[in-house]
């Protein structure tokens, strides 16, 4: 039987309006990049390197800066990464910023900006 004079509530949980863009990477043969916001060089074998990890990448320039723009790290190989070094001496815990082209194994070519920061 139905009642028009009735209605039917409905509650959702845990609803969101805003699209959520980060959670999986597109479908597809597409290549999956990670660049950490974060890493502490403090010798205990986790998060002691800020490099580039991903997939399907065939090489990679990195450039890091500090807040003055002074350029305080500099690889060209996939595998070196930022130590939070400078010319052998610590850099002080803070925000840095990186600048990186990343060279696909597919020949494409992408630029990404972007801050870390070290933790001491």
């Amino acid at each position: 039987m139905c009642y028009p004079d009735r209605y039917t509530y409905y509650f959702f949980d845990n609803f969101s309006l805003c699209p959520c863009t980060d959670t999986l990477p597109p479908e597809g043969p597409q290549a999956v990049v990670f660049i950490p916001n974060i890493f502490s060089p403090n010798g205990d074998g986790e998060n002691d390197m800020f490099f580039i990890r991903g997939e399907r990448i065939e090489r990679t320039e990195m450039q890091v800066y500090n807040r003055w723009g002074n350029q305080v790290f500099e690889s060209k190989d996939l595998t070196t990464g930022w130590d939070g070094k400078n010319k052998g001496m610590d850099c002080a815990a803070g925000v840095y910023f990186y600048r990186a082209l990343i060279r696909f194994t597919d020949g494409r070519e992408e630029e990404r900006r972007g801050n870390v920061t070290l933790v001491r």
